[in-house]
């Protein structure tokens, strides 16, 4: 019986959600913005992760970048107004640039790749909030 009460009180604390969570997960998980999808979850060390990825095939990601820069723009903003919201807890702030598709292409390139894929792809940007 002590042990179904200890696995009961361990579910309820891992189930338990933060007033930033909360906050952010009304308002941005699994919300569309122009081509952008965002994404909200718990990441480690008591953060809370807000993304998004737009997804492209038959391109490479600089393609991509230039042929959606008005959706990338966007989503960057919706990034960049969280960590304005959220100062002083932003652990990490990731936008996608063009030097960030640049660097994933020659990645790929590096693995003997091609940059372009007929198959899907995505772009993406993250913030790291602090709980």
């Amino acid at each position: 019986m002590k042990l179904k009460l200890q696995a009961a009180a361990r579910l309820r604390e891992v189930l338990a959600t933060s007033p930033t969570f909360d906050a952010l997960e009304k308002k941005w998980h699994e919300k569309d913005v122009g081509r952008a999808y965002f994404q909200v979850w718990h990441g480690g060390n008591k953060t809370v992760v807000v993304s998004y990825e737009i997804t492209f095939r038959r391109n490479t990601r600089v393609g991509a970048f230039h042929e959606y820069k008005s959706d990338v723009n966007r989503a960057n903003a919706v990034l960049n107004d969280l960590a304005r919201e959220y100062h002083g807890k932003v652990a990490e702030l990731e936008l996608c640039t063009q030097k960030t598709c640049e660097e994933g292409d020659e990645r790929r390139a590096s693995d003997g790749d091609s940059a372009y894929s007929e198959y899907e792809q995505s772009i993406n940007g993250k913030i790291l909030i602090k709980e």
